[in-house]
Order: structure tokens, then sequence, then C-alpha cells
């Protein structure tokens, strides 16, 4: 026999049904906003709070392999005090080891090794950034990196990333460093690239689809141990917010708050939309006056720009 229902019934059904609808679609956004992981970078350890508040869940750090590993110790216990696991980057751009000979080749591994060994918990390593603006050849970084490879993964390394490429030209780079290993390729954890373009913002749809052409196109010469295509990791991204200089004057102009939020909004869609694994935000607090570079999400009198709110709203 059935049963009639009330229009009150009807009423609570549809409420029940449309609640529902509403916890299944907020669950699905929630799955695509957690799909990425969110890192940082930044060189003071007062950003750490800033950064956790933002949703990073990682700390980029860049080791200059001259330097002994305690003076970077207070940075990375800041953040990992705060949530954050250690994301290392050993020699290269911004260093005084660049890897181009071979003592230097050997002193930026066992470098990263003994790093890995006193944060075991890293979250991924990579050697050398920035190659092809860090002096070295290609075939250079390529040797280099398989050695680091193979004694990073013997040692627990979870990840240890491939490219670490400035925006330059990072196609061109990858296709030359795996056809210089001697016909046996390039195998990785994942492909890292840095994601800015001449105004810090996004590379653009069209880009990143030639990247995923690309990636597809390089599996027999570049890929997982499982035979997988590599996966992207996006290691720095920001918003000028500081106009960039150089001998001959203004490289780029300096983004206003609106533009700087509309950039990250955007890099953010595309990185969820092409499941780029990482997007890590360069610069937490504002870099000191004098300092070239600048792409902070938090104002010198420590107010978040509307970047910084963007971003911590999607995790």
């Amino acid at each position: 026999m059935r049963t009639k229902l009330t229009d009150a019934a009807l009423t609570a059904a549809l409420i029940l049904t449309l609640l529902v609808i509403a916890l299944s679609a907020s669950a699905i956004n929630t799955t695509v906003a957690q799909a990425y992981t969110l890192g940082a970078a930044d060189s003071s350890t007062q950003a750490a709070p800033l950064a956790a508040q933002l949703g990073a869940r990682t700390y980029r750090i860049v080791m200059d392999p001259s330097v002994p590993l305690d003076v970077y110790a207070p940075r990375v216990e800041a953040y990992r005090a705060a949530g954050m696991l250690p994301q290392i980057v050993v020699g290269g751009t911004g260093t005084t080891v660049r890897g181009k000979t071979t003592t230097e080749k050997w002193r930026i591994v066992n470098y990263a090794i003994h790093a890995l060994q006193r944060w075991p918990d890293t979250y991924s390593v990579s050697v050398i950034n920035e190659p092809d603006m860090a002096g070295v050849s290609v075939c250079q970084y390529a040797k280099t990196f398989r050695t680091a490879y193979k004694m990073l993964k013997a040692a627990g390394a979870k990840k240890v990333l491939f490219g670490e490429w400035s925006p330059g030209n990072p196609l061109r780079w990858s296709d030359r460093s795996a056809r210089c290993t001697n016909g046996g390729g390039v195998v990785a954890d994942g492909w890292a690239w840095h994601g800015y373009d001449a105004n810090a913002s996004w590379i653009g749809v069209k880009d990143t689809k030639q990247i995923r052409t690309f990636l597809r196109a390089m599996r027999p010469l570049m890929h997982t141990r499982k035979g997988s295509p590599l996966p992207m990791y996006c290691t720095e991204y920001g918003a000028l917010t500081r106009a960039l200089r150089n001998h001959v004057g203004v490289v780029a102009a300096a983004l206003s708050d609106d533009a700087g939020a509309y950039a990250w909004a955007n890099a953010l869609r595309q990185v969820r939309r092409y499941g780029i694994r990482q997007i890590v935000a360069w610069g937490v607090m504002e870099a000191p006056s004098g300092s070239k570079w600048d792409s902070s999400l938090v104002d010198s009198a420590g107010r978040p720009r509307q970047a910084f709110n963007v971003i911590a709203s999607q995790r």
C-alpha cells in the first residue's frame, strides 16, 4: 500500500534532497581544492605562522652547499613547527655552488643527502636550482641529476624532482637533458618548473597544454620508475609587488593588489584544471628594501594582500 505524502512531508523531503546535493557539491569542491599541495618560500622565520594561515603544507628552501646545514636549521625547524614539511633544493641559481664541475656535482649530491638525513620527513629534494640559468651545461645537469636521483632514493627520499627550470624555456632544456643520457633517459618523481612569465603572472593555458603534450611525447625519455609520465610541480610562483629592474631599467612592472589577486586566482584555476601537484608561493613577507625581487603576500606593515586572501580561501 502506497502512503500519500503530505505537503509538509514533501517539503521536508525536498529540503533534505537539496541539503544532500549541497553537501555533495561542497565535498567535491573541497576535494578539488585539496588535490594540490600548497607550498611557501620565505627567507625569514617570522613568516612561518603566516604561511600556516595561508594553508601551506611545505616550506621550500634553496640551500648553498658551501654553507653549513646548521645555518638553515632555524628556518627549517620554524616551518616544521608550523606544520610544513621541508622542500629542499641544493645548489644552482641563488647559491655559490652551481654544479658545473665534477667536484661541485659531488658536493651538491652529498649535501642533499646530508640534508635529507637530517630532515627525513622532507617533501621533495631537487639538485641545481634553475640549471638553465646556473652556468651548467645540459648534459652536466642531466648527469648530476641521474647520480642524485639514485643516491637520494637509496637514502629514502620520497620525491626527487627533475628540472626546477626557470620560466625561460623549460621544454627545450628538458628535451635536451633527456637526450644526453646515453639512451638511459631520465627517471624522476616529478617535473618542476617556475611558472612566472616576465610579469610574474601565470604562464597561460596554451603553454600549460604544451607542457602536458610535451610530457606525453617525452614519456619514453622521461618518466617515473613505473613508466608513467612525470607529474608537474610548480615550485615557484608569485605576482610581482615591486618592479623588477636590471642595469637597463624596469624589466617588469609591479602588479596592483587587484591584478596580483587575479593572477593568483587564475594560477590556482589552472593548477586544478591540469592536475598540477603543487604550487609554491615565492615570498610571504615583503622583501627588504633594496631587494631586486618581491612577490610577497603580506606587506611591510603586516597587512595581507588580496592575493593572500584568495589563496587562503581555497584551502
